[in-house]
């Protein structure tokens, strides 16, 4: 997906130009924090709830993550398994498998 396809116009309530305007910039805000996030991120982080996993991918990784080595592993290691684990780690593979460490919160 193209990152101007996620960009989600504002709703509006009214034809104010300055309403507008200020909800449009706090949603381009909003945009701006989350790319420079995913820009300044060190490693992919996975994310482990009561509901299952989630994996935050490099921005590299990002137009095809299928292709991603860390991905393809924790589809092997991790669907289907309640591990147990909650919170943020950072993951990479170590003598290929995941290998995992807690990030402080």
């Amino acid at each position: 997906m193209k990152t101007s396809e996620k960009i989600k116009t504002p709703t509006l309530c009214n034809d104010d130009p300055v309403l507008v305007s200020h909800a449009f910039l706090n949603e381009m805000s909003s945009e701006v924090a989350k790319l420079e996030e995913a820009l300044h991120q060190d490693g992919h982080i996975v994310i482990f709830t009561e509901d299952g996993w989630s994996i935050q991918h490099l921005v590299e990784c990002r137009p095809d993550m299928t292709k991603c080595e860390i991905h393809k592993r924790a589809q092997i290691e991790l669907v289907g398994v309640d591990t147990g684990l909650r919170g943020s780690f950072k993951v990479s593979m170590l003598d290929g498998v995941l290998d995992l460490e807690k990030i402080d919160e």
